[in-house]
């Protein structure tokens, strides 16, 4: 076994600026399968601010701090190792500058190599202050310059691997980066040549929606740039100011135990079993009847990329939190207005279409009663339907693409908002117990 697979993983505890040493991890090859092993470093169980770093797959044990805890999920990354493991983009990036063409970088490399500006509050390196000096985050403004330098039809993408000195002929997903502007830190999403039109624009309108519903989703502010360059940048929530204090996070899919390559229809990968998770992880009853009211959400803007990794939870004052919503994008994928098939399912049979009757039918598990629960969609739909448009023409997208595209993400609101009657009606028939409600365009 290489020494290459034996790593650190530094922590930041509440309130501090620099991290420590949690423990120890390591991947061994048994049978021909990756197993991953960690155990906790003794100093840091003794510590008086420690806590689990994933509070159901490795708790806490100051009766046995010497436990080792073992994994053959996800190649054996525990899941909150693979949270802060770079994927898509990161990983294509890293992958261009520090691997060979012929094999890849594994994922002990990426941890190795990656910009220490991972989510939550954990690194896994063996040279810590390599990490932390390669964390420091460009300026707002420097990035904006980059884009407005290019011409309108090259890729953003060039403008980042300029920043980085990297040269422009590297693919990859989306693009993005972390970089401070007024004393905080913003992750940077920008449009790239493989992306549906507008990817940025229609982010920034589809969290602003959210706010204006009432959801916790996380701050973003819009920047068109002179030569039509789109860039979406989102606060971080895992980090307070830039000067290094971090916030625990931990992903939906590490919360429900998920493994690499779990499809949509297993019996985990559920809403339901999502705030089942948090009530046993100690969330409060209100972020609880959130995670119904951004399902409900995603439904009504035709999000249906809201897998487990667009979710998750954070650790504030000693106590796990629903994180605020982020990658909320409208699909323009066909709806005919009777719901949309979500990534996660939306009632205890597992059915991923949520239409109007499946919402409402799922909305006990999460502490409303459907009329409460009916109430909130027809006003979120009404306020979606009423501003979605004008939030697309302030982010300088055409009338044109909105009214021949971009509509379809809103079908489902839309008759929502026109016919509130049948969805009231859907409650009052669950209210009183009856089974079985009709399910057809308009009720479903």
């Amino acid at each position: 076994m290489s020494s290459s697979q034996l790593k650190t993983v530094w922590v930041w505890l509440p309130g501090q600026t620099h991290p420590i040493i949690a423990g120890r991890f390591e991947i061994q090859i048994r049978a021909g399968q990756p197993i991953g092993s960690f155990v906790y470093d003794p100093t840091y169980v003794a510590h008086a601010t420690s806590f689990s770093l994933d509070p159901a797959h490795l708790v806490l044990n100051h009766k046995r701090p010497d436990k080792k805890y073992e994994t053959r999920l996800n190649k054996g990354l525990f899941g909150v190792f693979r949270d802060v493991c770079p994927e898509g983009y990161g990983r294509d990036l890293l992958n261009y500058r520090f691997g060979r063409e012929d094999e890849p970088l594994s994922d002990m490399d990426l941890l190795e190599k990656s910009v220490g500006d991972s989510v939550g509050a954990i690194e896994i390196c063996d040279d810590i202050k390599a990490k932390l000096d390669s964390s420091v985050s460009p300026s707002l403004s420097c990035l904006v310059d980059a884009l407005s330098d290019l011409s309108p039809e090259r890729a953003a993408s060039h403008a980042v691997h300029r920043m980085y000195e990297i040269g422009t002929s590297m693919g990859g997903e989306r693009p993005k980066l972390t970089v401070h502007d007024d004393d905080s830190q913003w992750l940077a999403k920008l449009q790239d040549r493989g992306d549906a039109p507008h990817m940025p624009a229609r982010e920034n309108v589809a969290m602003r929606l959210g706010r204006l519903c009432g959801l916790n989703a996380a701050e973003v502010r819009f920047i068109r740039t002179p030569n039509q360059h789109e860039l979406v940048l989102v606060k971080r929530f895992d980090r307070l100011g830039i000067d290094g204090q971090r916030i625990p996070y931990l992903s939906a899919h590490t919360a429900l135990g998920l493994d690499i390559g779990t499809l949509p229809g297993h019996r985990s990968r559920s809403y339901l079993a999502l705030a089942d998770r948090g009530r046993r992880m100690g969330v409060g009853e209100e972020d609880i009847k959130e995670i119904w009211k951004r399902m409900a959400f995603n439904a009504l803007i035709n999000n249906v990329d809201d897998h487990p990794r667009n979710h998750g939870f954070v650790r504030v004052d000693g106590q796990w939190r629903l994180a605020p919503a982020f990658d909320l994008v409208p699909l323009m994928r066909k709806n005919d207005g009777i719901g949309p098939i979500l990534a996660m399912s939306v009632t205890r049979s597992g059915e991923r279409q949520a239409g109007v009757t499946q919402l409402l039918e799922s909305s006990r598990h999460f502490g409303l009663k459907p009329r409460e629960a009916a109430a909130w969609l027809i006003e979120s739909a009404s306020t979606i339907n009423d501003r979605w448009l004008a939030e697309m023409l302030q982010a300088g997208v055409s009338e044109e693409f909105c009214t021949s595209r971009q509509i379809a993400s809103f079908t489902f609101a839309k008759m929502i908002a026109s016919s509130p009657e049948l969805t009231l009606n859907a409650a009052d028939h669950l209210g009183k117990g009856t089974s079985g409600v009709k399910r057809q365009s308009g009720s479903s």
